[in-house]
């Protein structure tokens, strides 16, 4: 989701509409986000039909935090 592509479907209709929903769940869902989106089109002769998305949706990684030692927890 950090390309210029994947940016381009998050801001589409249907991108912004899966953020939202996980951002208005979080209590019930818990921390989520969008890892990746997979497009794919039906080759259709007598009717194509527009493109599908299929969002990948993943758990938050908590952030690590370093320690007076300077490691990683």
């Amino acid at each position: 989701m950090e390309t210029d592509e994947g940016k381009a479907i998050l801001a589409s209709a249907h991108g912004s509409g899966v953020a939202y929903l996980l951002f208005t769940h979080k209590r019930k869902l818990g921390r989520k986000t969008i890892g990746k989106v997979t497009v794919f089109a039906e080759d259709g002769i007598k009717s194509p039909k527009p493109p599908s998305l299929v969002f990948q949706v993943v758990d938050v990684l908590p952030l690590q935090k370093e320690d007076e030692t300077g490691t990683m927890n």
